[in-house]
């Protein structure tokens, strides 16, 4: 069954923000352009093909789910979430989907004029419920305007902690995206007691800062000493990974993200990684192992099959003040061997043997 849908004028600011998904996901959506209107024909495509974000089902039976996600297709993450949330709403549920492409944007205002956006595409689709996704959609979308609304929220991925935003609601439950970066530490540093110093690299941007203000918490309990660095591109990450990597104070580096810069080559940025690697380096996202030694990461999917999971039930008529907010339960433990060489004596045998060796065709 295929929806056609007909962006009008007074929708025109949607049309400028949505359009360049639009262009990359024309390999799987037919679009085109007819009198100057856009016409998108989506189709719910079966279990058997690949997973369409933008699909939806044009039931009048069918209640209507809105995703509110952060980030854009073709982000590892995101793609984690959106293929959790259509696995399990998938037949049962109008899907529609919002994408803020937030990574690349770093203006508060322009934040808050793409968090309006949002709204007004909520308000549009009269949704039965929502689920948004990370941290740029609950502070500019659900907190800006749907604080303890009459609207249910299901929000998903919220870094560390969902007290940044006053959550929960009177609407709202979730789950939060903790990085199993406490226990990992303190695993290694059982075995290597000595003087710590750990390093953590990262990007720019609300959640890095976030990540940043939680790593110094959690270094701060186990009692070492700890730095962070933010790049603004990858030259600067490079530099700065060089730097750590020969900094005789620095025992462990915790690698952060690279999606927000402008440009991230992976073939010249991985040889420069082997080039300088002498010291452990740690991931706790799983696109960042073909750069890192060892990793205990996060699953995206977790986040999006428990959200969809949440929303049926609210759709089922569970109150939603009786669905506790809860934290993420899913890791996976890899090892990259190519960069591990050198560094395995200080990672605990238990650890070791839990390990999945990373392959370089694991990730796109």
């Amino acid at each position: 069954m295929s929806s056609l849908f007909i962006l009008k004028s007074s929708r025109f600011m949607l049309l400028l923000h949505n359009i360049g998904h639009v262009f990359q996901l024309a390999a799987r959506t037919k679009v085109c352009f007819i009198g100057g209107l856009l016409l998108s024909l989506t189709t719910l495509i079966p279990a058997s093909a690949a997973d369409n974000p933008h699909s939806e089902k044009s039931s009048n039976t069918q209640p209507t789910c809105i995703h509110i996600a952060s980030y854009a297709p073709g982000y590892v993450w995101q793609d984690g979430v959106d293929r959790g949330i259509q696995q399990q709403l998938k037949n049962k549920c109008r899907i529609k989907t919002f994408y803020m492409n937030s990574k690349k944007v770093k203006s508060p205002e322009k934040l808050h004029e793409i968090g309006l956006l949002a709204k007004n595409f909520i308000e549009e689709s009269l949704p039965d419920v929502v689920i948004i996704s990370d941290d740029n959609a609950a502070e500019y979308v659900l907190e800006a305007h749907f604080k303890n609304h009459h609207l249910p929220f299901v929000f998903c991925a919220i870094n560390n902690s969902a007290k940044h935003y006053g959550l929960p609601y009177k609407n709202t439950t979730g789950m939060i995206e903790v990085a199993p970066t406490q226990s990992l530490l303190q695993q290694i540093l059982s075995m290597n007691s000595g003087k710590n110093h750990v390093a953590y690299l990262t990007t720019q941007g609300n959640t890095a800062a976030q990540n940043i203000a939680e790593f110094h918490n959690i270094v701060q309990q186990l009692h070492i000493k700890s730095s962070a660095y933010q790049a603004h591109t990858q030259e600067d990450w490079r530099t700065l990974y060089r730097q750590l990597q020969q900094d005789p104070d620095v025992t462990i580096i915790i690698l952060g993200n690279y999606v927000a810069f402008p440009r991230w080559d992976a073939q010249v940025n991985q040889a420069w990684v082997k080039q300088y690697n002498q010291k452990l380096t740690l991931a706790t996202q799983p696109w960042m192992m073909p750069y890192a030694a060892f990793g205990i990461t996060k699953s995206s999917d977790e986040q999006g099959q428990w959200a969809a999971l949440t929303a049926l039930e609210i759709l089922n008529g569970t109150p939603i003040d009786q669905l506790e907010t809860v934290a993420n339960q899913q890791a996976e433990i890899l090892i990259n061997k190519r960069l591990a060489q050198a560094v395995e004596n200080l990672i605990p045998k238990q650890l070791m043997r839990q390990a999945i060796v990373y392959q370089e065709a694991d990730l796109p």
